[in-house]
């Protein structure tokens, strides 16, 4: 259920910032946050997850190919900056190499959609502790963003590839700059939110208002993102 009440474009006009929260209750997120399109950082929402513990990068990689119902279902989506990866088996190629001290700096993302294969990443996290019941998570799949070697600061930023009412994003390993852009038309009326900083632990919550944007800061980084509607 998208939340419109005024035009869209009047509900990121005053946000030139994001604000960091935690211990937030259904209610004032709500009335606060989801009413006003409002992008925030809560600091103790991943708390809990197991994954903030269990998951690094090389562990990640070791889940993908050791675990048989994750082995034996291809991801729905697959790509990286290493040439000739990016084909059928590229995601098993790049695991198997890290895992057998082949590394070499790269980037990856990727989206698990199969239900099987889903049952098994959500063991690993839950549904954030804030949001109502009347608000569920998408059944098209999460997404993994990971690098290895890649933790200089660049102009060059990399899209969040979903387009949900609502996306989140909780930062596993390492620290990641976020960029939030308002859509058209709210381009002209809203201001970009730049310079946002990712540490573990911390997850990010924003409205179909933005286009996400995201660079790795630190050696190795994993970086989880899922739809809500």
């Amino acid at each position: 259920m998208r939340s419109y009440t005024f035009p869209p474009r009047l509900k990121c006009i005053n946000t030139t910032k994001i604000i960091t929260q935690s211990n937030i209750t259904f209610f004032n997120f709500t009335k606060n946050i989801y009413l006003n399109h409002l992008p925030v950082i809560v600091d103790d929402a991943t708390e809990s997850w197991p994954a903030m513990k269990e998951l690094t990068v090389k562990k990640l990689f070791r889940l993908f190919t050791e675990d048989p119902v994750l082995a034996d279902h291809d991801l729905c989506s697959f790509e990286t900056n290493i040439r000739g990866y990016n084909e059928p088996g590229g995601a098993d190629k790049l695991f198997n190499n890290y895992l057998s001290g082949n590394r070499r700096p790269f980037m990856a993302q990727w989206n698990n959609c199969k239900r099987e294969a889903l049952r098994i990443i959500r063991e690993y996290y839950s549904k954030p502790y804030f949001l109502p019941s009347s608000v569920g998570q998408t059944l098209t799949g999460n997404w993994f963003f990971v690098s290895s070697g890649l933790n200089k600061e660049t102009n060059h930023l990399h899209r969040i590839p979903l387009h949900n009412d609502w996306i989140w994003l909780a930062q596993i390993q390492g620290s990641s700059l976020i960029q939030l852009r308002p859509k058209h038309p709210c381009e002209k009326t809203c201001s970009t939110l730049k310079s946002i900083k990712l540490n573990h632990g911390d997850l990010l919550i924003y409205s179909h208002l933005y286009n996400g944007f995201y660079n790795p800061l630190n050696k190795e980084t994993i970086l989880i993102a899922q739809g809500v509607d």
